[in-house]
């Protein structure tokens, strides 16, 4: 289903993907829009239904554990937190959600088709209102290489599991490092899905948890059909350790 926006930010958020100058857009709204968090702010609905945040408040919010960074899901409109999950939830603007949650980072529309991790870096440039503010991506690096260790047990055990799930149409794998991050060059796994393949997700991160537990594994959904970033586009040029096999009739 292709992301339709529902206000500004989700506009610049698509945007982003394939434009530079949106990225600025981006993260100023961000910081102005109001967001819709799941938890709670300790205050009542207002005569819509719904709580509003105010700065101050004490904020309950959920986490979530991604090969062992934990972020707080947060999403850009109602649609997206109620594609996700009927759950409990509150308004509150970006400024003050990130005042709340100081060195905390975030996870924008989880199971949505089109979400992104913001950062600690991202989070503090959204906060910078000096004139000399640094982008966080402009330093920012990504190098990968075909593995120098393949992961071979690892990669068994996925296709194992992608061979009983009818929804995995491909994976690869690649190693991966990031200049802004301190950590070593790891696993990143894509993802080619027909369908919701959230399920799949935590048996992936079970079974990584499992087998590296001393390894970070990242894994990331792939979409021809939709701009991608320059990793995605080079885990769909690698060899794929899984593709589905065609039934014929």
């Amino acid at each position: 289903m292709a992301f339709v926006p529902q206000n500004p930010l989700e506009d610049a958020l698509l945007r982003a993907q394939t434009e530079i100058p949106a990225r600025e857009t981006f993260y100023d709204l961000l910081k102005s829009e109001v967001l819709a968090v799941p938890g709670d702010c300790g205050r009542a609905a207002g005569d819509d239904g719904f709580a509003r945040a105010l700065p101050g408040d004490a904020l309950n919010m959920p986490t979530m554990r991604i090969n062992g960074r934990i972020y707080h899901p947060i999403f850009s409109s109602i649609e997206r937190l109620k594609t996700y999950r009927d759950t409990p939830f509150f308004f509150i603007s970006g400024h003050h959600l990130f005042e709340s949650k100081r060195n905390a980072e975030f996870l924008l529309n989880p199971g949505s088709d089109l979400g992104k991790v913001l950062t600690r870096d991202e989070v503090a440039y959204c906060m910078d209102t000096s004139a000399t503010r640094k982008a966080p991506s402009s330093a920012r690096k990504v190098y990968w290489r075909e593995p120098k260790e393949y992961p071979q047990k690892l990669v068994e055990a996925l296709r194992m599991l992608f061979a009983n799930r009818g929804e995995i149409v491909s994976a690869a794998l690649l190693e991966v490092a990031f200049s802004e991050r301190a950590e070593p060059p790891h696993p990143l796994i894509g993802i080619e899905a027909a369908g919701d393949w959230r399920k799949t997700f935590a048996e992936i991160s079970k079974i990584t948890g499992t087998l590296l537990p001393d390894t970070i594994v990242d894994v990331v959904p792939l979409d021809r059909a939709k701009p991608m970033d320059e990793l995605a586009a080079a885990l769909l040029k690698a060899a794929p350790f899984y593709v589905r096999e065609t039934k014929l009739h």
